[in-house]
């Protein structure tokens, strides 16, 4: 997908190079430093793109982000290409990244406090409305908001109306209410990779098993069925996060004994099967510590969350094993107050994603800490060449590039060449092999590079021989140049069309029409069957 920001990236990388920062104990890359806020990272599961709120003007002095400029932007993981996805005077807010960066879904507050879920193609940057019960002209006072979009970018789930609804990502289908509930307040939706599995936390008592109402962390099929509480207490679980494989979720849960709606309520952040084989386990469990807003990784392995100390009021994200092992504090949280605060993981769980400072800015920035995923080279074993038999190819494949600046291997190989052809590659391992051409005909080689970190990626060359390259075979035997023994014909590549005529009249022996009389030759027309082979243009061949 992407190809085009995929290159960019690439590109970029090896232009620029990283520039990482230390922060506890991993490494961290801070991917913006103008002076203008930025919140609300998500970072997609290969870890090439991160999603984030944005200002666009770019120059409030690091103040809060004002409504009407609050766009949603992408930035690589190298912080060296952002692209703005949105530009209107609006509030976009609440970014969620497809797997490979492909889409996005955010909130747009469509009139004052009533947003609509939108959905944008990072590469086209069209924008679709998904929302059901919203229109973008704000003819509807009911908000569609927290959106999340599962990994292949084809569903979304988001809040309306205290309910849960689900809807395809490119409007094909209208969405569906999943809880459609009356007075219950059902929240904070996330939806599992294959867009199968939905978490949501509710005050609802669905299956009369929360008889005082607080809220509970509940699970359900995308088509409505198999709704499951899995959690039963009666303090509140909110921000439940499932794992991109539906198998497990956590969640955040207030302790117990806390004077509600005060900044010093404290909470753990839980790990619970998705299916509700088991109890939840307490993955933190610290006494004077709040932790809130856990992520998952994609297999629920790692967990990522934001702790605050109630004792020093320092706050510092989190990422940990949920084994309960390898512990490690990412990186101080900024000292500048923001909201939507959320930390998002890789596939693999070893890169992070997050709202943090930098040296270069005083505002809050767009941070990655942890290390970069392994991305496939790119080969690339030059163009296409005609030569003429005895002369020496030079092929040259040093425009081959590696995204993570990966040493790379070469190997290169003679795929397909004429019968009678001994020809051999002098060093099949060089960046830069030859070979002599001993027969007229096509020679099919092949590129494969490789980054030793089970990168690889391959491409292929055709070489066209022609003659015994002693005589210009770029004209006929009368003289006539290429594209005039085919005049009358307004292609400049052969299609099937012309090179059935010119064979017809080749073996009647007569002349093609308006060609003025020409006849066309036996070489010629082998020429051109073997253009017509390769689809090759008649002009391009002629010089």
């Amino acid at each position: 997908m992407k190809k085009r920001l995929r290159l960019i990236w690439a590109l970029s990388l090896l232009m620029f190079g990283l520039t990482f920062i230390s922060m506890g104990q991993d490494s961290t890359v801070v991917l913006t430093s103008d002076n203008s806020v930025k919140t609300m990272a998500r970072v997609s599961e290969d870890g090439q793109f991160v999603a984030y709120v944005g200002d666009k003007t770019q120059d409030n002095e690091c103040t809060p982000l004002a409504e009407d400029n609050q766009e949603i932007f992408l930035a690589t993981a190298t912080g060296q290409d952002v692209f703005q996805l949105t530009d209107n005077e609006l509030q976009d807010t609440d970014p969620s990244i497809s797997a490979d960066g492909g889409y996005v879904a955010f909130a747009r507050e469509v009139s004052p406090d009533t947003f609509a879920v939108f959905v944008v193609d990072t590469f086209s940057t069209g924008e679709m409305l998904i929302s059901a019960t919203t229109t973008q002209s704000g003819s509807s006072s009911i908000s569609a908001i927290h959106p999340m979009i599962n990994a292949d970018g084809t569903m979304v789930v988001y809040e309306e109306r205290g309910d849960i609804f689900i809807a395809a990502s490119d409007g094909s289908t209208p969405p569906t209410n999943l809880t459609d509930s009356t007075d219950i307040l059902d929240q904070f939706p996330k939806i599992s990779g294959d867009g199968t599995q939905i978490v949501f936390s509710s005050s609802g008592d669905y299956l009369g098993t929360n008889p005082t109402g607080d809220e509970e962390i509940y699970a359900i099929t995308s088509f409505g069925t198999n709704l499951r509480q899995l959690t039963r207490n009666e303090v509140p679980d909110l921000h439940p996060w499932i794992s991109t494989d539906g198998q497990w979720v956590a969640f955040e849960r207030e302790l117990p004994g806390q004077q509600r709606g005060t900044d010093a309520v404290q909470y753990d952040v839980f790990l619970i099967p998705s299916n509700g084989s088991a109890f939840e386990t307490n993955l933190t469990n610290t006494g004077l510590i709040s932790e809130r807003f856990p992520s998952l990784n994609r297999a629920g392995s790692k967990v990522v969350f934001e702790v605050t100390d109630e004792e020093t009021d320092k706050v510092t994200y989190i990422r940990m094993n949920t084994d309960g092992t390898e512990s490690i504090t990412i990186a101080d949280a900024p000292d500048f107050a923001i909201d939507g605060v959320a930390i998002t993981l890789t596939e693999d769980g070893e890169l992070a994603a997050f709202s943090g400072e930098s040296d270069d800015s005083d505002c809050v920035q767009i941070v990655l800490s942890g290390t970069p995923p392994n991305i496939s080279p790119l080969a690339n074993g030059g163009g296409d060449q005609t030569v003429g038999v005895g002369e020496i190819v030079e092929l040259d494949g040093t425009s081959s590039n590696d995204p993570n600046g990966d040493v790379l291997n070469y190997t290169w190989e003679i795929v397909s060449k004429p019968e009678g052809s001994t020809a051999e590659l002098d060093d099949p391992n060089s960046p830069t092999p030859s070979f002599e051409v001993d027969v007229a005909g096509e020679y099919l080689i092949n590129l494969v590079v490789d980054d030793g970190r089970e990168g690889i990626d391959s491409d292929k060359i055709n070489i066209l021989v022609d003659g015994d390259g002693s005589q210009d075979d770029s004209t006929p035997n009368n003289g006539t140049s290429i594209e005039n023994a085919l005049d009358g014909n307004t292609n400049l590549v052969i299609d099937d069309d012309e090179i059935e005529q010119a064979i017809t009249f080749w073996v009647l022996g007569e002349p093609l029409p308006d060609s003025g009389g020409l006849i066309i030759g036996d070489d010629k027309i082998m020429e051109l069957i073997e253009l017509w082979v390769l689809g090759a243009s008649i002009e391009e061949t002629a010089e």
